[in-house]
């Protein structure tokens, strides 16, 4: 009875140093994080070359002689304390920003920061405050105030890369939340953004006189030839009216040419008397002229019996 307990005793301590290996052997890895799975006892002193990567999954390890450090590989945003810039016209500026970072070189990153954020958040602190200092000293007020400040930020972003290419971190985005200008920055803000409105006003203006020409040009030469166009064809229709009375005066002509040339005497008379501007109208006439002649001939006696 007593070997058989022990048996079973024996047998459950068996089971439980079997789970407990189990336990050891076996680790998840969730998904946006990674571990790192070294066999030194002391990481902290490891080769990065000698250090695994374990992603996302079920994973096997060594129990007792290979430890994991889980690291978050997702989008880490920061938000810094204000800093005090000063430009280079003398302004001073108290800048709120963030930047957003994540982790490219795993192995590099926990040997350079032990994977303490707040470290990382310090270092990253540092050296965009620098950074900042050292641009903004080159860059007006205005230039701040203006789309400057953009190529300004990406210029920052450029050089941060580059030195924390060593803590294997990338930084992604570095912008600002609030930028606070001093009371003795205010007036010369406004003067810089009036004199900036009055130019583009004046370059509104500018251009609105060109193109107005230009449109007062084009409408003088659609003026001027449809006018020519006008005149042409009005010259076309007179000529043909004239040609048409030309042809009717004939015709009238040569059916009674006695008559005709009757009726053109009394017209050169009255054209004679009607068109002088004077008030007393006279002519001076030799009676034995052809004209008196044809008006003698020309009764309506004489015009009667040709009609009948």
């Amino acid at each position: 009875m007593s070997f058989a307990k022990n048996k079973i005793s024996l047998l459950i301590g068996f089971l439980i140093c079997f789970l407990f290996i189990i336990y050891n052997s076996v680790y998840t890895v969730s998904e946006g994080h990674i571990k790192l799975l070294s066999r030194s006892i002391n990481l902290e002193k490891t080769n990065p070359q000698s250090i695994t990567l374990a992603e996302a999954g079920l994973h096997v390890k060594l129990p007792f002689f290979e430890q994991t450090i889980p690291l978050d590989m997702r989008l880490h945003s920061f938000s810094f304390k204000k800093s005090n810039i000063l430009t280079a016209d003398g302004h001073p500026l108290v800048i709120d920003y963030y930047t957003k970072w994540h982790i490219v070189n795993p192995s590099l990153y926990y040997l350079k920061t032990r994977n303490n954020t707040q470290e990382v958040q310090h270092q990253l602190s540092q050296q965009i405050n620098t950074l900042l200092q050292s641009t903004y000293a080159h860059n007006s007020l205005n230039n701040v105030v203006n789309d400057e400040k953009i190529s300004i930020l990406n210029t920052v972003l450029t050089k941060i890369n580059i030195q924390t290419k060593s803590l294997g971190i990338t930084v992604v985005d570095i912008g600002f939340k609030s930028i606070v200008f001093p009371n003795e920055a205010n007036s010369t803000l406004l003067k810089n953004m009036r004199a900036e409105q009055e130019r583009v006003a004046l370059q509104q203006r500018v251009i609105g006189k060109a193109n107005a020409e230009n449109i007062r040009a084009l409408a003088d030469n659609q003026a001027t030839l449809l006018l020519a166009k006008a005149k042409e064809e009005a010259a076309i229709i007179r000529g043909q009216g004239d040609a048409i009375a030309a042809k009717i005066y004939s015709d009238a002509y040569h059916k009674n040419p006695q008559f005709a040339a009757f009726y053109l005497n009394l017209e050169t008379f009255r054209k004679g008397f009607t068109q002088s501007t004077s008030n007393t109208n006279f002519l001076v006439l030799n009676t034995k002229d052809e004209l008196f002649n044809i008006a003698a001939k020309q009764t309506p006696q004489t015009y009667a019996k040709e009609l009948g």
